[in-house]
């Protein structure tokens, strides 16, 4: 690795990656955060540090250029667009070029598509310096998880260098938990670092416990409406589910968000099963004497290491698989509800049309009758209300139930046409 401090350049090209680098958004200079971590691998001596400063971020990264580190990780947090990188854009520019990453890591960064890549670079631009590989991966703008992680594997070094961004730092602490856990605590776990590819597995991994947990809460959401509208057999009250609103109007709403980000997690699925299908291609597709390949496997992971990996690969892409098949019937399940309730807000209005049907009907006889006294046909005095009142009642009661009766057989007619038609489509 070459470090290299910021320096003032005022060429036409540099203006143009200025330009480009704008783009991204980054957080202030006095508020940059990083976690930086540099293991040999070979001994317990990591050394994982949260620095907040940016003198202390930049003797990290001078000191880690001169040393053997096997294995140097610096991650923030954020997606830079949204939510800004937990850096600067200085010191950003400084990682990149202490890590020798190209500038396609911006475009990457910036894009809000899923991107995942290899390539085999070298130092030198006639391709005979040391060479090296190098992995960009970073998943869909989408509100379910936003990482961004670029990787350096140089075996005449044997070094990896590798910049993480994961757009929330609750998850990224998960991360860096992950990678520093060297056993002291729990022998039984094991550190998420211990060849760069397992090291991707072990980031898809994450990116599928993340979206497990937002289909999760979404299929209880849709159990919750279906239990309210009695449209499932599911009944336990000793499991509390989500309570939908009462107010049939604000339950459609709901539902309709649910629909919208049930679309986010089913295109992070299809972006997760893309990345298992690269990742197995890594290591299947190839010939087995591809140097890419051994770069990504290292020098001391035995065969049935290997071959274990490879069958978790099929594992976790047969699981993708599996979920992404859940989500299409919980679109299919929302639907139905949203459907229904549909058909609930037109019966209220059909209820309430015959409501009003109704009562005009009662004083419909009334006002007719008392508007003929009124006109000035008949002579009225005190008797005139006697005989109002013995037109008005009989013939209000007998419109009234005219009226009831033709609102049923309108209703039973139309019960006996959706019948019919049930059957015909059966």
């Amino acid at each position: 690795m070459a470090f290299a401090y910021p320096t003032k350049q005022t060429d036409r090209e540099t203006k143009t990656k200025e330009l480009e680098r704008n783009r991204i958004n980054f957080v202030p200079e006095g508020k940059t955060e990083l976690f930086c971590y540099a293991s040999n691998m070979l001994s317990a001596d990591d050394n994982t540090k949260k620095l907040r400063g940016r003198v202390e971020i930049l003797d990290f990264l001078q000191e880690q250029s001169k040393s053997t580190s096997a294995f140097t990780l610096v991650a923030g947090y954020g997606n830079g667009t949204l939510h800004p990188l937990s850096l600067d854009q200085d010191l950003f520019t400084v990682i990149l070029k202490t890590f020798n990453l190209p500038e396609k890591v911006h475009e990457v960064i910036y894009s809000i598509h899923g991107v995942f890549a290899r390539f085999v670079e070298s130092d030198d631009g006639d391709g005979d310096g040391p060479k090296s590989l190098l992995i960009l991966l970073s998943t869909p703008k989408a509100p379910v998880r936003e990482v961004f992680c670029t990787m350096r594997i140089t075996p005449a070094l044997n070094t990896v260098t590798c910049l993480l961004f994961d757009a929330q730092l609750t998850d990224l602490g998960r991360i860096i938990e992950s990678v520093h856990n060297i056993n002291r605590d729990n022998p039984a776990r094991l550190s998420a670092w211990k060849t760069a590819f397992q090291f991707l597995l072990f980031l898809a991994r994450e990116l599928g416990h993340t979206s497990e947990s937002k289909r999760h809460a979404l299929d209880r959401s849709i159990l919750g409406a279906e239990v309210q509208t009695k449209s499932t057999p599911w009944d336990d009250p000793s499991r509390a589910l989500v309570r939908w609103p009462n107010d049939i109007h604000e339950a459609t709403s709901v539902l309709h968000l649910c629909h919208n980000n049930l679309l986010f997690v089913a295109r992070a699925v299809e972006f997760e099963i893309d990345l298992w299908r690269w990742l197995r291609r890594l290591v299947v597709g190839g010939d087995s004497k591809n140097e890419a390949l051994l770069w990504l496997r290292g020098s001391d992971v035995r065969a049935g290491v290997w071959t274990a990996l490879i069958d978790s690969i099929d594992f976790e892409m047969v699981h993708t698989m599996n979920k992404k098949t859940q989500i299409d019937c919980l679109k299919e399940r929302i639907g139905v509800q949203i459907n229904l309730i549909n058909n609930l807000i037109a019966h209220q209005e059909s209820s309430q049309t015959n409501l009003i049907a109704i009562v005009a009907l009662v004083f419909a006889p009334a006002s007719l009758i008392a508007s003929i006294f009124s006109a000035g046909i008949f002579a009225t005095d005190h008797r005139s209300w006697i005989a109002y009142v013995a037109l008005t009642v009989p013939i209000t009661i007998l419109t009234v139930l005219t009226g009831v009766s033709f609102l049923e057989q309108q209703k039973l007619k139309h019960c006996l046409s959706f019948d019919v038609s049930s059957l015909i489509m059966t």
